[in-house]
C-alpha cells in the first residue's frame, strides 16, 4: 500500500471541511513539458473528476501515484480511463492541452471536452484534423470520427452541468492572446471553485472585473473555496513583454480590485485560498515570484504553490 507523502502547507493548505478534492497534474508553464497546466478537480468525497486544463496528463498521473494521491493500488492507466469524466480546456495553446493529446489513444469513448467556441473549432480544424493528430471528436470534424470526445461548447456566464459529474460551470472571458477562459465550478450544495486559465490585466476591456463582480457574492458568504489564478513572471516585467500574463504586483493589484467588490473595508478575501499557477521556469523565477509576493501589502489571502502530483482538499 502507497500512502500519500507529507504535503508542505504552502503546496496543501490545511482546510476544515473541504468541498473540493483537486490533483494537480501539471503546475508550470513554459517549457517544462511534462510538468505543465493541467488540474483534476471533484465534489469532496466524489470519484468523478474533471479536468481543468490538459498541459500534462499521464505525466501528472504517474507523479500523483508515485505520491499515493491516487488512493491506495491507484494505476494511472485506469484511474485516465475510470475516473476523469471529461475535461475543460481554458485556451488552445499546446501548453494547455498536449496531454491531452497525448492521452487520448488511450482513452475510453464519449467523454466531454469543454471550452469556448473558438477552443473547440480549434482544435477540430488544427489538431483533431486528421494531420497533426487522429479526429478522437465525435460528431464533427474530419472521417473517420473516432469519438473518443464529445464537444461540450460553453457559453459565458450560462451554467452548463458537466456529465458524468455532479458539477456545475460558468466559463468567463479573460484577456489572453487568442482568448482564455476562466472556469466557475460549482456543487449542488452551492460551493464554488474558480479557475482562471491564461490571463493578463484588464486593459481597454473589464473582463477581471467582471468577474471579480460575479464571484464577490460567492466570497461575502464563504462559498468560494479557492481562487487558481497564474503568475507567469516576477517583476519587473515590461508591458510589451507579458503577452497577456501576471506578474506578483499585477496580481495584488487585481486581488485589490476583487476585494473592493466583495466589501470596501475590513479584510474581505481574509483566509481565501489563492492557488498560483503557471510559473514560468526561468532561473530563480518561482523563488523571486515567492518573494515578491510575500512582500506586497496583506490581503488576508492564503497563498499556496500547488506542486505536481498533490492531492488538495479545500
Amino acid at each position: 500500500m502507497t500512502s500519500a507523502a507529507p504535503c508542505p502547507t504552502d503546496v496543501c493548505p490545511t482546510i476544515d471541511d473541504p468541498r473540493f478534492t483537486v490533483i494537480v497534474l501539471g503546475a508550470q508553464g513554459g517549457i517544462v513539458s511534462d510538468d505543465l497546466s493541467a488540474y483534476l478537480v471533484a465534489s469532496a468525497g466524489s470519484d468523478d473528476f474533471v479536468g481543468l486544463d490538459a498541459g500534462s496528463v499521464f505525466t501528472g498521473l504517474e507523479r500523483a501515484v508515485a505520491l499515493g494521491s491516487l488512493g491506495p493500488s491507484a494505476r494511472a492507466d485506469t484511474f485516465l480511463r475510470e475516473r476523469i469524466r471529461g475535461y475543460l480546456i481554458s485556451h488552445p495553446h499546446l501548453d494547455h492541452l498536449v496531454g491531452l493529446l497525448l492521452a487520448a489513444p488511450d482513452d475510453l469513448a464519449g467523454k466531454f471536452i469543454g471550452g469556448s467556441e473558438t477552443t473547440l473549432a480549434t482544435i477540430r480544424d488544427h489538431l483533431f484534423n486528421g494531420t497533426v493528430w487522429a479526429n478522437f471528436f465525435a460528431d464533427i470534424g474530419p472521417a473517420p470520427q473516432l469519438g473518443t470526445y464529445r464537444p461540450l461548447p460553453l457559453e459565458p456566464g450560462r451554467v452548463t452541468p458537466l456529465p458524468g459529474s455532479d458539477l456545475s460551470v460558468e466559463t468567463w472571458p479573460l484577456n489572453h492572446p487568442g482568448g482564455s477562459s476562466a472556469f466557475l465550478l460549482t456543487t449542488p450544495a452551492g460551493d464554488a471553485l474558480l479557475y482562471l486559465g491564461d490571463t493578463g490585466p484588464d486593459t481597454d476591456e473589464d473582463r477581471l472585473a467582471r468577474l471579480w463582480a460575479r464571484v464577490a457574492p460567492l466570497i461575502r458568504t464563504g462559498r468560494l473555496r479557492a481562487i487558481f489564478i497564474e503568475v507567469s513572471f516576477p517583476d519587473p516585467r515590461p508591458d510589451e513583454r507579458l503577452f497577456g500574463h501576471l506578474t506578483p504586483a499585477r496580481l495584488h493589484a487585481e486581488l485589490v480590485r476583487l476585494a473592493a467588490a466583495v466589501a470596501p473595508q475590513g479584510v474581505p478575501l481574509r483566509g481565501l485560498v489563492v492557488a498560483i499557477t503557471h510559473i514560468k521556469p526561468a532561473p530563480g523565477a518561482s523563488r523571486r515570484i515567492r518573494e515578491q509576493l510575500s512582500a506586497l501589502p496583506d490581503l488576508g489571502v492564503r497563498l499556496i504553490f500547488p506542486a505536481q502530483g498533490r492531492r488538495l482538499a479545500l
